[in-house]
């Protein structure tokens, strides 16, 4: 009997069999890093299709609530026709209850743009024996009206009992 052969060959096939064994380990590992980045980057694109989609769901239920006060605020915002009718109208009206006149020039108009109204020059002027308490009164009843105005400057003269009023602004309108 030869006792080498049934000593080598049990170490040899031993040997053989721990080879493949770490051939298959090492190309498992590899497959697994392989897998487990293609997961992480699957899993990745998953989170930023779902922020995504939140956000989508956000900016519906934002235009949702919005267009709830988009009828009403079409009716505050003023056309430029409207404008025209009922502006000197109104301001007169404004300016009757103050205790003064005033005449009403309109200036250069800008077409509105997608993200700013139509803009027309104003100037109003005056001549008045009317106290400051009533230029006030009609600075706050403007405000308070239904236009957008915005006053650029404005100049007081008094002379011989009699107020100079000019204001010189934008009226705005949609």
């Amino acid at each position: 009997m030869d006792y080498k052969k049934l000593i080598v060959n049990p170490i040899v096939l031993s040997l053989i069999f721990i080879f493949i064994l770490l051939t298959g380990i090492v190309v498992l590992s590899s497959d697994v890093k392989n897998r487990t980045a293609d997961f992480v980057r699957k899993q990745t694109e998953i989170n930023d299709k779902l922020s995504a989609i939140e956000s989508l769901a956000y900016f519906q239920s934002v235009q949702e609530q919005a267009d709830k006060y988009l009828s009403q605020m079409d009716d505050y915002l003023i056309t430029k026709d409207q404008l025209l009718i009922n502006f000197s109208e109104d301001i007169n009206a404004i300016a009757g209850k103050n205790n003064i006149g005033f005449n009403i020039a309109f200036g250069q108009e800008t077409e509105k743009t997608a993200i700013e109204p139509r803009k027309t020059n104003i100037s109003l002027t005056a001549q008045t024996a009317a106290s400051f308490k009533n230029f006030i009164g009609f600075l706050e009843d403007l405000e308070n009206s239904l236009y957008f105005v915005k006053l650029e400057n404005f100049d007081l003269t008094q002379a011989g009992g009699q107020t100079g009023i000019t204001l010189n602004g934008q009226v705005y309108s949609f």
